[in-house]
């Protein structure tokens, strides 16, 4: 099942968006290698949210994929000296007419085997559009990728996020990327599933970005957005 619908809902009844096509997808040319999905206990906004949040990259994602995803156990895992990740990330909503509902991350990914020869290069953008859908492009020397990211609530604060991976024919080395991704994902789970919601938190310096991006969030609610405090039962959410 690599096939999906996009269903509009807005509360206030608005168009929707025309959502970027893919082309390398919708001709063929690309093909699907596969999947993920979770179940996270968390605010929506806290997903995209993290894009935003660079300072969390070398706290949670420094760790080699090699080291597994329990948050716990990574950093002393024998296997966490084999490699490390390092991040150089920035985040930035667009301001040209007709897209304020996108917001692009920029990211710069290396591998560094023993921490000190960088053995893998990867190029990473991530284009947020509105409040629930990401197209992740990765390019590095072994190829091109790309995932599709959909965010759906199931109720309050319960997420459904599911990850589809697309690339050329034969690409060696994709299953490998759907397996780190996958790796990489559950260490932020771990975070989402124990962490508060804060309306307005105090931010350092170096958390600018994440005031930046939640006042670009603030487009997608409105004076008749169901709030959890209308949650009476099923779907009245």
């Amino acid at each position: 099942m690599n096939g999906f619908i996009y269903i509009w809902h807005h509360s206030d009844n608005l168009s929707p968006w025309e959502l970027p096509r893919v082309q390398e997808i919708d001709s063929g040319k690309w093909i699907y290698y596969g999947r993920n999905e979770f179940y996270i206990n968390c605010h929506i906004q806290d997903i995209p949210e993290n894009g935003a949040d660079v300072s969390h990259l070398s706290a949670i994602h420094e760790a080699g994929m090699f080291a597994g995803s329990d948050l716990r156990s990574a950093r002393l895992s024998k296997w966490a000296s084999l490699g490390l990740h390092a991040w150089d990330a920035k985040w930035q909503a667009m301001t040209e007419e007709g897209q304020h509902h996108i917001a692009v991350m920029s990211l710069k990914h290396s591998f560094k085997l023993f921490n000190k020869m960088n053995i893998v290069k990867v190029d990473i953008t991530a284009r947020q559009i509105g409040p629930g859908y990401v197209q992740l492009y990765l390019v590095s020397s072994f190829g091109v990728m790309m995932a599709l990211q959909c965010v759906t609530p199931v109720s309050p604060f319960v997420q459904k996020v599911i990850h589809r991976f697309y690339g050329p024919d034969n690409l060696l080395f994709a299953k490998f990327v759907v397996w780190g991704e996958t790796i990489m994902f559950e260490r932020d789970i771990m975070v989402w599933n124990s962490k508060q919601y804060i309306d307005n938190p105090c931010l350092v310096k170096e958390d600018k970005q994440i005031k930046s991006f939640r006042n670009w969030y603030k487009q997608f609610y409105s004076e008749t957005s169901p709030g959890y405090s209308n949650f009476n039962t099923g779907l009245d959410w």
